[in-house]
């Protein structure tokens, strides 16, 4: 797999540079200009939204191909350092000490949400009262609970099906921040990407698993995918889903807990965007320039959140946008 994820990218940067993508010059001819390449790679999390701004960046630049490339934090980080893309994609809550010749932008926030299957059994029970922390804890990292009743109370219950990420990703560093680990304790069955956790949930009944906001919600309806359903946070351990944790089962209602800061960090995060500083194309530049102005038109209706105006700010003064 490994050695897969790294001989995509350049299939996939051969066959770019092959195609036909001459531009119609002036006389009405083809131009033999190649294509100018950036490659992106990284996060899951981010892969979407950043396919939304690669292909509306592309259709007002024609001479410009940008593929990007679904994997994990830590490879858009290491394929950045080495050389291997123009930009990564990273979505870990903790960016501090990635390296001094890398720049970080944030571009979007998103969250991290514990997620069932819409016929678990217990489902209505689940919803009015929640699962706590610990009892979270107790299922994903000590696996002292290991069948639904132990959570809802019911005189009966089926095992429960934990699914944990099998990648390096920023969901499940996220998520065993939460949990006060790190994603190597997390136990469960491994599934990879974040696409594959949604698919895993959606065909086990008794699962348990934890997604980013665009892999649980439909962007379009704002409601959870068919299959997929969202599991309150007891945050204060007394077994009722108060005021302040309901309320987070539609990505609207998503969008203003992560911007009033109802749904707390580490779930809510930050996504960015990695680049060399020493070392990054003038088109790559270009992009970012791009994404941070007119881009950022694309955040909300893509099913992400988008930064604060001075946030928006800071970020462009770091490339020294106008």
């Amino acid at each position: 797999m490994k050695l897969l994820i790294r001989i995509l990218p350049v299939i996939f940067a051969v066959l770019s540079c092959t195609g036909d993508s001459g531009k119609t010059d002036q006389t009405g001819g083809r131009s033999n200009k190649p294509p100018v390449i950036i490659n992106i790679h990284g996060a899951n999390a981010l892969y979407p939204l950043a396919q939304i701004w690669a292909d509306h960046y592309m259709s007002g630049h024609p001479g410009v191909r940008i593929i990007v490339f679904p994997a994990s934090s830590t490879k858009g980080k290491t394929d950045v350092m080495n050389g291997l893309a123009d930009i990564g994609m990273y979505s870990n809550p903790s960016p501090d000490g990635i390296g001094d010749s890398l720049l970080l932008l944030k571009v979007a926030k998103d969250a991290v949400m514990p997620t069932v299957n819409d016929q678990n059994p217990d489902l209505q029970i689940l919803v009015r009262q929640g699962i706590s922390p610990g009892l979270f804890k107790d299922i994903f990292v000590n696996g002292t609970i290991t069948y639904w009743n132990q959570v809802t109370g019911a005189q009966t219950g089926k095992k429960i099906t934990v699914y944990s990420r099998s990648d390096l990703s920023g969901a499940g560093t996220v998520w065993a921040e939460f949990l006060g680990t790190k994603q190597e304790n997390l136990i469960g069955t491994g599934v990879y990407g974040d696409a594959g956790m949604t698919q895993a949930i959606k065909s086990n009944v008794n699962s348990i698993g934890y997604d980013n906001l665009r892999y649980i919600f439909d962007h379009i309806s704002g409601k959870p995918y068919p299959g997929i359903a969202t599991l309150p946070i007891d945050f204060n351990n007394n077994r009722i889903v108060d005021p302040e944790e309901a309320g987070f089962a539609s990505l609207e209602s998503m969008k203003n807990a992560i911007h009033s800061g109802a749904f707390p960090s580490p779930l809510a995060r930050e996504l960015y965007f990695i680049i060399n500083s020493g070392n990054c194309s003038t088109q790559a530049l270009d992009f970012l320039t791009w994404v941070l102005t007119e881009g950022l038109s694309d955040i909300d209706k893509s099913g992400y959140v988008s930064l604060s105006a001075e946030e928006y700010e800071s970020e462009k003064m770091k490339l020294k946008v106008p």
